[in-house]
């Protein structure tokens, strides 16, 4: 009997880890598409509609992906003897599943209630419909349970954002092979010989991301978790990632996201405590902001000598703002600081000592709160010389109290039109997408 007994769970948890391997290969094949694959993708018209072609794509591989999750754990279940036990399985949610299920059920009651029809898929060139949040709140349940990440999933997401940042390289030197942009539509978007233009629509989109705003958010991933991967991996693969962290950093200066940037250096600071806990981290620390000094000189360097003398006020695209922010910019002291990092890296290989993880994260911290003052000050000296447009010009103002609504691309407008239209729509709104009707 005990045998028999034994039998019949070892089948049990045969069936059940059947069941889990299944569904987290699922998982992760989808986790890879989102990462490596998805940024890739582009349309036949490039530029003119990619983000409505990425949008259309999410949603078909998300809703593919959630039927064949379901067809899956629903067949195994009942292959297992199992009912749906509904109260079991909400006794299972966490704060935060029940955060994003509350959510749901608002953003779709929302909708309902909507006048506008464009709620359900987005506005043209957005597409942050209710489909859309669906999508991405659907797959975070069988992602968060059933996948586990490997550490070729990391390579693959870095060889994917590579190959990303290449096509961006080659776009930037006037090579864009995959003709997304609309060189037809002269003098705005190009030189007579074809090279692109760096300003306007050029810095506006970059590579097979989209336009900026995506560039943004994107960066804001791929840098901080290459940089975090480089610093904590061990083995031959910290070079990958080192040298996709490097490469999304310099397409990020050559696509111009202002709020990528932000994001970005505000993130950094905030991880110093943790990356200078240990004394092998605290040294990649130092070698990867002197390769982000040292790839930040070279760009803009490369743009002064190179690309500036082709500016002058009668070619087409003629950017004022950027002449002005590269005649301010102290390329010099940027070098100095790179050379300084990359310095303390070597001398941390050397010596044997570091102070305890417990001290390392106190003088972390007190690192990142002394480069919080410097860069406030940075703020206030170079933005002084900066045109009103400029983000650094615009946060000097804000900190002396002087705050526009033009500032940060109309968002401070944004912001305050929000606060006075929350009375006519306290609890619903107006419908995912639509906040641009109610303003």
């Amino acid at each position: 009997m005990a045998k028999n007994k034994e039998k019949r769970i070892s089948k049990k948890d045969t069936g059940i880890e059947k069941e889990h391997r299944y569904l987290s290969a699922l998982t992760r094949i989808y986790v890879l598409f989102v990462l490596a694959v998805y940024p890739l993708v582009v349309g036949p018209s490039g530029y003119d509609n990619i983000v409505d072609v990425k949008a259309q794509v999410y949603w078909m591989v998300a809703l593919i992906f959630l039927f064949v999750f379901l067809l899956f754990y629903v067949s195994y279940r009942l292959g297992q003897g199992k009912s749906a036990d509904g109260v079991k399985w909400c006794k299972k949610l966490n704060v935060t599943d029940w955060a994003l299920i509350t959510f749901l059920i608002v953003i779709t009651i929302s909708s309902i209630l909507s006048p506008y029809q464009e709620t359900w898929l987005g506005r043209r060139g957005r597409n942050d419909g209710w489909l859309t949040m669906l999508c991405m709140l659907a797959c975070y349940f069988p992602v968060s349970r059933w996948y586990k990440p490997k550490q070729l999933d990391f390579s693959i997401f870095a060889i994917g954002s590579g190959i990303l940042c290449l096509i961006g390289f080659l776009q930037f030197y006037g090579y864009d092979f995959l003709n997304l942009f609309p060189y037809n539509r002269p003098p705005h978007y190009a030189y007579d010989d074809g090279t692109p233009l760096y300003s306007g629509f050029s810095i506006i989109f970059r590579s097979t991301i989209g336009n900026v705003n995506f560039f943004s958010m994107y960066f804001c991933l791929t840098i901080l978790a290459f940089a975090v991967l480089y610093i904590k991996t061990k083995g031959s693969l910290r070079f990958l990632y080192f040298a996709a962290c490097i490469m999304n950093f310099i397409l990020m200066q050559i696509g111009g996201s202002d709020g990528g940037k932000v994001g970005v250096l505000g993130a950094m600071v905030l991880l110093l405590p943790y990356f200078l806990s240990e004394r092998e981290s605290a040294r990649r620390t130092f070698i990867l902001c002197g390769g982000f000094g040292l790839s930040y000189v070279l760009h803009h360097g490369n743009m002064i000598y190179n690309v500036m003398p082709r500016w002058d006020s009668d070619a087409p695209g003629y950017d004022l703002d950027m002449r002005n922010f590269y005649s301010v910019l102290p390329l010099k002291q940027i070098l100095m600081i790179s050379l300084t990092a990359l310095a303390a890296g070597a001398v941390i290989l050397i010596i044997k000592w570091w102070p305890k993880p417990k001290t390392a994260k106190f003088a972390g911290l007190a690192v990142a709160l002394v480069i919080i003052i410097v860069g406030l000050s940075s703020v206030e000296v170079v933005g002084r010389n900066l045109p009103p447009e400029n983000i650094i010009h615009q946060a000097r103002e804000i900190m002396h109290g002087r705050i526009d609504d033009n500032f940060g691309s109309s968002r401070i407008y944004i912001w305050r039109k929000a606060l006075e239209t929350l009375p006519n729509q306290p609890l619903f709104g107006t419908g995912q997408d639509t906040f641009l009707y109610s303003l």
